[in-house]
């Protein structure tokens, strides 16, 4: 398959000098292999300013019976013939030589090129989510001076890139199913790793209280989201929710905060199906329950559309970072 954005151009022009070489050398192949017959060309020798002498004509040649030159006519078209056929066989030959090895270099630097692409554009989802961050540690480390600050913030901007370099490598790729990658923790890591060489003991206790008391607001979130997706789905009971709630939260795994950020609609029909969570759910469900939540995840489950369409991108709240920090957008 052709790239796109790439013109087939040079290719051609290859291929066109590719065949001036093969005409120009082919007089020097043996004649088993040759189709052309060597030919002799005089070269023309002439003084500094002076005009080339014209050969010497020769003698004009006796006219031959019509006969003939039909046939040398038929000979010479034949031999233009199989000399076409052999420079545009070997021209081909060569030119797909260099074309077999050509796409991995190809797409590799277009793959690349669409990486770099996508991570800007990603780069904005991920904007509010340093900008709550952010705002959580103004909130609790309020008596960090200017540089410190100033410090934080280029942490948090260079996190947010390498964080959408990574997201729009796998999602390009196709590895954001392989294995868990949370955006948020992504962003939060360095800036919570920085923080603690910069704030006082005391407020770097409050930060991070105030962290531990904010992911479990949001995961007991994301478990009504999920329990009451299932209700919607399949008609739990009571019991049945309390039970899949509490196995939720026994077996929680950050990642599933993804459900927060679900924006995709229907997939054949359906809901995404949390299938990730399947062992807290299926123990659960009635015979029929579960002949629907089979049908349910195979048609719309969340492995089998992959995490790029259910990955909790995490763009809800603040969205513009406070000018307490220095150097933020006014």
């Amino acid at each position: 398959m052709r790239s796109t954005g790439h013109s087939d151009r040079p290719q051609a022009g290859h291929l066109v000098a590719w065949l001036g070489l093969v005409a120009g050398s082919a007089t020097n192949l043996p004649a088993e292999q040759s189709p052309l017959a060597p030919v002799n060309v005089m070269p023309l020798e002439f003084e500094e300013g002076i005009a080339p002498v014209p050969p010497a004509v020769e003698p004009a040649v006796p006219l031959r019976p019509p006969q003939q030159v039909e046939a040398a006519a038929v000979e010479a078209a034949q031999r233009d013939a199989r000399i076409l056929g052999w420079v545009l066989e070997r021209g081909l030959e060569a030119l797909a030589a260099p074309v077999a090895n050509a796409p991995a270099v190809v797409l590799d630097r277009q793959r690349r090129l669409q990486i770099d692409q996508q991570a800007q554009q990603m780069e904005r989802f991920f904007q509010p989510v340093l900008a709550s961050e952010l705002e959580l540690i103004r909130q609790a480390c309020g008596s960090l001076e200017p540089d410190a600050r100033r410090k934080l913030l280029a942490a948090g901007r260079a996190a947010v890139k390498t964080t959408a370099k990574e997201f729009a490598t796998r999602q390009l790729t196709g590895g954001l199913g392989q294995d868990a990658f949370e955006p948020r923790a992504e962003i939060r890591r360095p800036l919570a790793a920085l923080l603690q060489t910069l704030a006082l003991p005391g407020e770097f206790a409050a930060y991070e209280a105030e962290q531990h008391a904010r992911d479990a607001r949001r995961a007991e979130a994301a478990r009504v989201i999920i329990v009451t997706k299932l209700d919607r789905q399949l008609d739990l009971t009571s019991d049945q929710r309390r039970a899949i709630e509490a196995d939720l939260e026994g077996q929680w795994q950050a990642d599933w905060l993804r459900s927060l950020g679900e924006h995709h609609g229907l997939i054949n029909g359906y809901p995404a199906a949390p299938d990730y969570a399947a062992a807290c759910i299926a123990p659960h469900l009635r015979p029929e329950q579960a002949t629907a939540w089979s049908d349910w995840c195979q048609a719309a489950g969340e492995r089998l559309i992959g995490r790029q369409h259910g990955i909790n991108l995490d763009n809800q709240g603040i969205q513009t970072i406070d000018a307490w920090w220095p150097g933020a957008e006014r």
